[in-house]
């Protein structure tokens, strides 16, 4: 599986462009998986060889070539272009980028770019031959390069003229949408047994139907009380009660219906007794079901045609915590799982783990071992304090988390805001969380934007389960 995407681009044509600068930062804010874009600038230190980085990411699986007119008259994206092609599956492996003014479909061009090396080739002959001595093989090495470069361009012009390519103002004003689609590995590429594995949404719904029915069997005092409801406030007093409060408003039915229906069975209830908790724990089930059908159904939808979840993590467009627990547990097909209190505005799901406040100057080592140890007091918490995790103690993590994910019982994820200050903004740490616990959920969080994914507002979405939540009567 690709896990590095090189980009080959010549620097002078870079200083005016600045168009990996840009691509680095949509790239960035895209939190695409665990791809890491490599950079020539950010990659070599002082002292290393630029050769070796180069034929680092001549064998790369995925490269983004930015052509250009000093791009053909570099050496060293000559020297990368050369060695990308002498790789098997070059179109598969590459996606160019055409910078502005670049005349890449004019055969005029592709004459200069051929005679520049020519030329190139011819003057340094020229000059070797004023020289005397054998030990001259690098300056002779770099003679057939550009012999090499000639031949090269003749065969590669026309196969890159031949790519459906696009031009730099369209990655820029499509925030490089086809080109990200193209690199960004496909559940089947990227992972041959997915991680999550799901039913057709459709079908998904009718459990969530049918689990509302299951409680409203098993509770026959709950479901009079909110046949009650139902018909004093939707006007319904015969037919499926699934039905009605699933396509009813949201608002009103967690307000008017549930929330008084739950409190008149409750009260008739002992304040310890097993069937009043049984209650309780019922009415959270249903509210949390009922949650799932606010998820929009073109949304989901494509969702799936995209293939959202690559088996590492979410990418999430949302304002509010409880958005990234209905949305997520909609594409894992899983009951969500919400806490609220009195002194909190917002409502979260169970599973969420936040990474801890971190003092000034803490290496990237203790960072880690800090939210494994929060991650672990999350699952574990009646376990003996640690000052920091054992081999055994993060297989005893991965292989829990690895049975919640089957059984779908606990939604444990890390959000990954998108303007975190924390070392989880760095794709770098988030691979090192993920080198140590694989089994974790990672649920990157944007700014919404496009498609919405909910069917009414966030805010109100809390505002109402918060209300359900923290009500006098709450058990």
């Amino acid at each position: 599986m690709t896990t590095s995407v090189y980009v080959s681009y010549s620097r002078k044509a870079e200083t005016d462009s600045h168009i990996v600068d840009k691509l680095q930062a949509v790239w960035k804010a895209r939190g695409i998986g665990l791809l890491d874009l490599k950079i020539d600038r950010q990659e070599i230190n002082y002292g290393d060889s630029i050769r070796a980085f180069m034929d680092e990411l001549s064998k790369a699986d995925s490269v983004i070539l930015v052509l250009s007119e000093s791009y053909f008259k570099s050496r060293y994206c000559m020297y990368e272009l050369r060695g990308i092609y002498a790789q098997q599956d070059f179109r598969k492996r590459v996606s160019p980028i055409i910078l502005r003014g670049t005349p890449l479909y004019e055969p005029v061009a592709w004459v200069k770019w051929v005679r520049h090396w020519e030329e190139k080739e011819a003057e340094l002959d020229a000059e070797l031959k004023t020289i005397r001595g054998t030990n001259v093989q690098s300056i002779q090495s770099t003679l057939n390069d550009y012999a090499e470069f000639r031949q090269l361009l003749m065969s590669q012009l026309s196969i890159l003229s031949d790519m459906n390519a696009l031009t730099q103002d369209i990655h820029i004003d499509t925030d490089f949408e086809a080109l990200l689609d193209r690199i960004q590995p496909k559940p089947s590429e990227s992972n041959p047994k997915p991680r999550w594995h799901r039913k057709r949404d459709s079908e998904f719904l009718r459990i969530v139907r049918s689990e509302i029915k299951h409680i409203l069997d098993r509770r026959i005092n709950f479901e009079k009380a909110l046949r009650a409801k139902v018909s004093e406030e939707l006007s319904m007093t015969s037919g499926d009660l699934v039905e009605a409060i699933c396509q009813a408003d949201f608002k009103i039915v967690t307000s008017k219906v549930l929330s008084p229906a739950t409190k008149s069975c409750l009260a008739e209830l002992s304040t310890n007794s097993t069937e009043r908790k049984e209650t309780w724990e019922d009415a959270k089930s249903l509210l949390a079901w009922l949650s799932l059908l606010l998820v929009s159904p073109e949304w989901m939808a494509q969702q799936e045609n995209n293939g959202m979840a690559l088996g590492f993590s979410f990418e999430i467009m949302v304002k509010t915590p409880i958005a990234v627990e209905i949305i997520s547990c909609r594409y894992r097909q899983m009951q969500p799982k919400f806490r609220a209190k009195q002194s909190k505005k917002d409502v979260i799901g169970e599973g969420r783990i936040e990474f801890p406040m971190l003092e000034t100057g803490w290496t990237d080592e203790l960072a880690l071992n800090k939210l494994l140890l929060e991650i672990w007091l999350r699952i574990f918490p009646e376990e003996d304090k640690r000052q920091s995790l054992s081999a055994d103690d993060l297989e005893a993590l991965n292989e829990t988390l690895g049975y919640y994910e089957q059984t779908k019982d606990y939604h444990y994820y890390v959000p990954v805001e998108e303007s975190i200050d924390s070392p989880l903004a760095r794709l770098d740490f988030r691979m090192k969380l993920l080198e140590k616990l694989p089994a974790i959920t990672l649920i990157y969080l944007k700014a919404p934007s496009g498609q919405p994914s909910l069917l009414i507002n966030e805010q109100s979405i809390t505002t109402a389960i918060r209300g359900f939540f923290t009500s006098p009567w709450a058990y």
